[in-house]
């Protein structure tokens, strides 16, 4: 499996979350998918991925918080298994097909596998 694979088979196991390894349109509360933020490279022994899960919230606000508060602690739990997880933050999506949608984004790195 591919480490966006692992990703996206973390963020699933938590109920509610539906997770793509890739980008797919989201309408729904709970889908998700993985996004590649950046590499850096800290020093010639190799780099660190940057990743991000994108979950699409409630577009309510008051659903939004509630929607986070009940599910963020089990996602950051799982995401731990394959990522030093660093933030969660909810955000307004910068896609362009829907700017006005809710999302959490879920932050973390891990060793890159170049």
């Amino acid at each position: 499996m591919t480490a966006r694979e692992e990703i996206a088979a973390a963020a699933s196991t938590v109920e509610g979350v539906e997770c793509s390894p890739t980008y797919q349109v989201q309408t729904t509360p709970g889908q998700a998918y993985v996004q590649w933020m950046r590499t850096e490279y800290p020093n010639r022994l190799g780099g660190e991925d940057y990743w991000a899960v994108i979950v699409t919230l409630p577009s309510d606000a008051a659903a939004a918080q509630e929607w986070i508060e009940a599910h963020k602690a089990a996602l950051v739990a799982a995401l731990k298994t394959e990522l030093i997880v660093t933030q969660a933050l909810p955000q307004i999506s910068p896609e362009t097909d829907n700017p006005s949608k809710k999302i959490l984004a879920v932050e973390g790195h891990r060793e890159s596998e170049e």
